[in-house]
């Protein structure tokens, strides 16, 4: 049964905690234009062990591109999630852009807003506790 390339990928992501240099070799192969950040990692750190300068340079370029483009992604959702109260849902995708990129110029403001907001509900809840009595 023929494998597809993101079954195949997954495996090697897998086959890289133990064997990075094999791992790499076949992602090279299978995935040398992806866009995934976790294949980017892999590749960087294959290119890095190899010493070719110029393939770690190029992937640093696509995985800042692609950090960036996941960082937005959640920022955006972050921000919605916050319009909408949805404290939970921003709670995760604050803490992903964190995990993501600890130095991403969004997290400061988005959690200002996310305390703002939490400081906000909880007021309201007390409130009504009061208003309850």
């Amino acid at each position: 049964m023929a494998q597809s390339d993101s079954e195949r990928i997954w495996q090697l992501l897998a086959l890289a905690q133990r064997d990075l240099n094999t791992a790499g070799e076949l992602l090279e192969k299978v995935a040398k234009d992806s866009t995934e950040i976790e294949v980017l990692h892999v590749l960087m750190r294959y290119y890095s062990s190899r010493g070719d300068r110029q393939s770690v340079d190029r992937i640093a370029r696509q995985l800042t591109v692609q950090v960036d483009i996941q960082v937005q992604r959640w920022s955006s959702m972050a921000e919605h999630s916050l319009q909408a109260k949805d404290l939970k849902r921003a709670q995760t995708m604050i803490e992903n852009i964190s995990a993501l990129n600890p130095e991403a110029e969004v997290l400061p403001a988005l959690k200002k807003q996310y305390q703002q907001k939490r400081t906000a509900s909880s007021s309201a809840v007390s409130a009504r506790k009061v208003g309850s009595l």
